[in-house]
C-alpha cells in the first residue's frame, strides 16, 4: 500500500483523522484498536521482519555460505527490521520507518566479505534516502518561511559537525574495539527520546510509558548479554554463540540508527518544517557512519563519501527507478489481462499508483468495462485522473464520445446528443471539439422547431456548414481525428433531411432585406448612390480637395454607403471608414484616441482591400507627433495612393455632455487643429466627416474647418425603390402590381431604412399566405404590411420624435394637429403659427431640418412620408 498505493494509505489515515506522516505516539486507544494500525504493527514486529529473513536466508544459501552466517545474517535482518521499524515509526514516521527499516535489515543482513561494511553502508543510506522520499511525498505541506529552512540547513551543518568532531574524539579515547561502549550511549539516548515522545504525543498514559520503559530495559539486557557473549568468554557453544552475537549486534545496528536519527530530527523540527529536520537527521546519521567506516575500515573518506552520496540520492530517487524496473514485469501482466476478461482494478493503474510511463491500451481497458459497469469506470477514471496515467482518461471518454456521437444516425438523436454529450475528463482540444458538436446539436434541436420548412431548410444548410468548418478542425489535430466517423454520420443524416425539405422550402420567399444595421458589402440589398459615388471621386481627385461632410439624416444610409465606397470608388482610392462612436470617443488621452483611428484604418484596409498597414505605436507624451509620423509612413508606403479618410459619427465628439470635448478628456482645439494641419499639408489625404448635424450647427467646429464642402444623402430615387422592392426578388418570382409599387412609393417615398422596413414586412406577410397569393403583391399587401413595420421599428420612430426642449416639445405637438388632418394633408402656416409666435416657428424650422415635414411653394406644410405620419399615430 504505501509504496504502490499512497492514496489509498491518505484515505485510510484520512479515516482515522491522522496525518499521512504520522507516529505510533500519537495515536489514541481507539486509534490502535483499528485494523489499519494493527495492519501496520503486525507488518513492523512480524510480518516485514520475516520477509526480511527468508529473503537473506534464502540469498545466502543460493550462494553457498555456511549455517552460521545465515543465522547470523537472519537474527540480523529480523532484529533490525523489527526493532528498527518499531522505534522509527514511534518517533519518526511510520511512512519513513516501515521502507527504511526493511532496506535496511536487508543491506545489512546480506553484506559480507572484505567490503561488507562499506556495502552495508550504501544500503543504509539508500534506506534512509527511500524513506525520506516517500515520507515527503505523504506529509502534508505546511507553509514554512524561508529563514526557517535556512535555519535548518544551518543547524544540519552545524549538527554534523559537532558529531563529527565529538564522535571523532570518542573513537579515538576508546579504540575500536570498544565501539560496543558507544552503542550502549545511544541506547540511553533512545530511550531518552523515546520516553520525551510520550511525554508529549502518546495519548495512551502512564502505563504505555511504563511499558516502552521495561521494553527498554529488556533490549538493554539482552545487549549487555550479547556484549558479554562478543567478549570471547563464552566458547563452548558456538551456535548459542553465534545466536547472542547477531542479537546483541542487531540491536546495536538498530538502536544506534534510530537514537542518532530521532535526535537530530527532534532537535532540527524545532527551527524547520518536518522535510528539512529529516534531512538533517539523515545527514548527520551519514555523517557519524562514514566517521565509523573511516576509523574501523580500510576505505578512504572520499570514496566513502562517493558511495553514501550514491545510495542516498538513489534512495531519494527512489520513484524514477522503481517504476522503471517494475514495467517489463506490468507489460507482460497487461498481455494476459488484454487475452482474458479479469475485472477491472486487476489493471496495474490502479495497483500501481506511481507508474509514470504510459501503460499502453488503459484507455480501450475503461472503454471496455465501461458497458459492464459505467458507474465502477467512472469513479475509476476520477481516481485516474490525478495520477500519472490521466491520460488514459481523456483518451478514454474521447472514444466513447466518438461512439456515442457516431451511433446518432436518426435526426431526433442528433438533435438530443447535447443533452447526454459530456465534456468531462477530456483534453483542451478534444473539449472544444466536442463542444462544437454540442451545439450543433443544440442548433440542429432548434430547426427541428421550426415549422416554416424554408427557415428549418436555412438553418439545416447553416448547421451542415459548421459540420464542415468543424471537419477541417478536426482534421488538424491527431488522436481527435477519430471523431471523423461521427461527423461523417451526422453529415449523412443532415444532407438527407435537407434533400428532404429542400423541395419544401422552394415554395418559401427568403427574406433578405436588413433593418437597423449598416449594410456590409456582402449584403446584396445597397443598391443606389452611385451619384454621390461619382461627386466624391470628382472632389477626391482634384489636387485640392476641400474637407468633405457628408451629412443626411439618421437611417439614411450614410454608413452603409461608407462601407461599398471601396467598390464604387477606382483603385488609386483608398476609402479607410473609422467609427467615431466606437472606441475613439471612449479615449481618456490624445494617444489613446489616436491609436483607436489608427487600427480601425488598419481593420477597413484589411477587409475593403486586402491591404496591411504600418503599425501603430502610440506615445502618450507625444501623441500627435507620433500620429503625425505614422500618417509620413503611410504616404511613403503607397506613394500613388489617395488616402480617404472617413470619420462616421464625428460630432459624437462635440453634441452631448459626456462626449470627450465637452467633458474636457480631449482637447478641442487641439485635435481639430490638428486636422486641419492634416488637410492644409497633406494633398494626398482626404477627409469625409459624416454626421446628421451641418456645421454650422455645430459653431465651435466652423473656425476649423472653413471651406467644408458639404455632401447630402437624401432619398433614393423612385427606381431604385423599385428595383429594391421587386427586381432583387426577382430569384424567388416575387413581383409587385403597379398599385403596390405605388402605394410603397407615397408611404416611403425614398428613405432607405423605411424602404427596407416596409418590404420586409410584406415578404413576412406573403410567407404566412397560401401559394397561389404568395408570389403577387397587391394594393392591400402593402397596407397590411403598415402596422408590423410600424411596430418592428418603433425604436427608430421614437428617436425620431423624441426631444425635451421646449422647441421639440412644440414640435411633437404640431405634428399631431397635421397627423389629426389625414393622408396627403396640407396645412397652412396660420394654422400652426398662433400670431407667429417665435417657439412655433422654431418648431417648424427644427421639423424641416429634420426632414419630418415638408413646405410646399404655397407656403403649406405636410408629413414628408406618409408612414410617418400613422406611425406618429401610434406612438402618440
Amino acid at each position: 500500500m504505501l509504496l504502490l498505493k499512497p492514496d489509498a494509505w491518505r484515505d485510510a489515515c484520512a479515516k482515522l483523522k491522522l496525518k499521512p506522516d504520522f507516529t505510533l505516539s500519537e495515536l489514541n486507544l481507539s486509534q490502535w484498536h483499528s485494523i489499519f494500525i494493527r495492519q501496520i504493527i503486525w507488518t513492523l514486529l512480524f510480518w516485514q521482519p520475516l520477509s526480511a529473513v527468508f529473503i537473506s536466508m534464502l540469498a545466502l544459501a543460493a550462494i553457498g555460505k555456511p549455517l552460521e552466517l545465515m543465522v547470523l545474517a537472519g537474527i540480523y535482518a529480523w532484529l533490525i527490521s523489527a526493532v528498527g521499524g518499531f522505534f522509527g515509526a514511534l518517533t519518526l514516521s511510520c511512512a519513513f520507518a516501515l521502507p527504511t527499516a526493511l532496506i535496511a535489515a536487508l543491506s545489512i543482513a546480506l553484506a559480507h566479505g572484505d567490503n561488507g561494511a562499506l556495502w552495508s553502508f550504501v544500503g543504509v543510506m539508500l534506506a534512509l534516502g527511500c524513506g525520506g522520499s516517500i515520507a515527503g511525498r505523504l506529509r502534508q505541506v505546511y507553509p514554512v518561511g524561508l529563514w526557517q529552512k535556512i535555519g535548518g540547513v544551518i543547524l544540519a551543518i552545524l549538527l554534523s559537525l559537532l558529531l563529527l568532531t565529538g564522535s571523532s574524539a570518542v573513537i579515538w579515547w576508546l579504540g575500536t574495539r570498544h565501539i560496543a561502549v558507544l552503542l550502549m550511549a545511544a541506547l540511553l539516548g533512545i530511550s531518552l527520546v523515546a520516553l520525551v515522545a510520550v511525554r508529549r504525543h502518546w495519548r495512551g498514559g502512564r502505563q504505555s510509558g511504563t511499558i516502552l520503559l521495561l521494553l527498554l530495559i529488556v533490549l538493554l539486557l539482552m545487549m549487555a548479554i550479547g556484549l558479554f557473549v562478543d567478549s570471547g568468554k563464552f566458547t563452548a557453544y558456538p551456535l548459542w554463540q553465534t545466536v547472542f552475537v547477531g542479537v546483541y549486534r542487531g540491536l546495536a545496528h538498530a538502536l544506534f540508527a534510530v537514537a542518532l536519527l530521532s535526535t537530530t530530527y527532534y532537535l532540527a523540527l524545532k527551527l524547520a518544517d518536518a522535510d528539512t529536520a529529516l534531512l538533517t537527521g539523515i545527514l548527520c546519521s551519514g555523517t557519524v557512519y562514514t566517521l565509523g567506516l573511516a576509523f574501523g575500515g580500510n576505505h578512504p573518506v572520499t570514496w566513502i563519501i562517493i558511495y553514501g552520496l550514491v545510495g542516498l540520492s538513489a534512495g531519494f530517487s527512489f520513484f524514477l527507478w522503481l517504476p522503471c524496473l517494475l514495467y517489463p514485469l506490468q507489460l507482460l501482466w497487461l498481455r494476459i489481462l488484454h487475452r482474458y476478461h479479469f475485472p477491472l482494478h486487476w489493471h496495474p493503474a490502479f495497483w500501481d499508483e506511481q507508474q509514470y510511463l504510459p501503460l499502453y491500451g488503459l484507455d480501450n481497458w475503461l472503454v471496455r468495462h465501461y458497458q459492464q459497469d459505467a458507474n465502477a469506470v467512472d469513479t475509476a477514471c476520477k481516481q485516474l485522473a490525478i495520477r500519472p496515467q490521466a491520460w488514459a482518461v481523456s483518451a478514454a471518454h474521447l472514444k466513447l464520445a466518438a461512439r456515442f456521437l457516431q451511433n446518432c444516425t436518426e435526426e431526433s438523436a442528433i438533435a438530443a446528443a447535447h443533452e447526454k454529450l459530456s465534456l468531462d475528463g477530456l483534453s483542451d482540444i478534444a473539449r472544444n471539439l466536442l463542444r462544437k458538436f454540442h451545439y450543433i446539436s443544440q442548433d440542429f434541436a432548434a430547426a427541428l422547431r421550426y415549422q416554416e420548412p424554408y427557415y428549418y431548410h436555412l438553418f439545416l444548410r447553416e448547421v451542415l456548414k459548421r459540420l464542415e468548418s468543424l471537419e477541417w478542425d478536426i482534421l488538424q489535430t491527431d488522436k481527435e481525428r477519430l471523431l471523423l466517423g461521427a461527423l461523417h454520420t451526422w453529415r449523412n443524416t443532415l444532407e438527407t433531411a435537407q434533400a428532404d425539405s429542400e423541395s419544401k422550402a422552394q415554395t418559401f420567399i427568403d427574406n433578405l432585406y436588413v433593418v437597423g444595421s449598416p449594410l456590409n458589402q456582402q449584403q446584396l440589398t445597397f443598391v443606389g448612390r452611385r451619384d454621390i459615388a461619382r461627386e466624391l471621386e470628382e472632389l477626391v481627385c482634384k489636387p485640392a480637395c476641400p474637407p468633405l461632410l457628408l451629412y443626411g439624416q439618421r437611417r439614411m444610409g450614410k454608413t452603409s454607403l461608407l462601407y461599398h465606397l471601396p467598390s464604387l470608388l477606382p483603385g488609386h482610392i483608398l476609402p479607410l471608414v473609422v467609427n467615431i462612436q466606437g472606441l475613439p470617443v471612449q479615449a481618456n488621452y490624445a494617444a489613446e484616441f489616436f491609436f483607436a483611428i489608427a487600427s480601425e484604418m488598419q481593420t477597413g484596409a484589411r477587409i475593403g482591400r486586402g491591404i496591411e498597414l504600418p503599425a501603430f505605436t502610440p506615445q502618450y507624451d507625444n501623441a500627435f507627433f507620433a500620429f503625425n509620423a505614422w500618417l509620413d509612413q503611410l504616404e511613403r508606403q503607397f506613394p500613388d495612393t489617395d488616402i480617404l479618410l472617413m470619420l462616421d459619427e464625428v460630432f459624437t465628439l462635440d453634441n452631448t455632455a459626456s462626449s470627450p470635448f465637452q467633458q474636457g478628456r480631449l482637447e478641442r482645439a487641439k485635435i481639430l487643429g490638428f486636422l486641419r494641419h492634416q488637410l492644409q499639408h497633406r494633398q494626398r489625404l482626404k477627409i469625409i466627416l459624416v454626421g446628421s448635424h451641418l456645421l454650422h450647427e455645430m459653431s465651435a467646429w466652423a473656425t476649423y474647418l472653413i471651406n467644408v464642402h458639404t455632401v447630402q444623402v437624401g432619398d433614393l430615387a423612385r427606381e431604385d425603390v423599385y428595383y429594391l422592392a421587386e427586381q432583387h426578388m426577382q430569384n424567388t418570382g416575387l413581383g409587385y402590381t403597379q398599385q403596390a409599387r405605388e402605394r410603397l412609393w407615397q408611404l416611403v417615398r425614398g428613405h432607405p431604412a423605411l424602404v427596407q422596413g416596409v418590404c420586409r414586412e410584406i415578404v413576412t406577410l406573403k410567407n404566412k399566405q397560401p401559394l397561389k397569393q404568395r408570389f403577387n403583391v397587391n394594393f392591400a399587401d402593402v397596407n397590411a404590411a403598415i402596422q408590423p413595420a410600424i411596430q418592428s421599428m418603433a425604436m427608430f420612430f421614437m428617436d425620431m420624435f423624441q426631444g425635451n426642449s421646449t422647441t421639440a416639445v412644440t414640435a411633437y405637438n404640431l405634428l399631431g394637429i397635421l397627423a389629426e388632418k389625414g393622408e396627403n394633408a396640407a396645412v397652412p402656416a396660420a394654422i400652426l403659427c398662433n400670431n407667429s409666435d417665435e417657439s412655433t416657428v422654431q418648431a417648424l424650422a427644427l421639423l424641416l431640418r429634420r426632414e419630418i415635414l415638408v413646405q410646399n411653394t404655397s407656403g403649406y406644410y405636410a408629413f414628408r412620408l406618409e408612414l410617418v405620419r400613422q406611425a406618429y399615430l401610434v406612438n402618440s
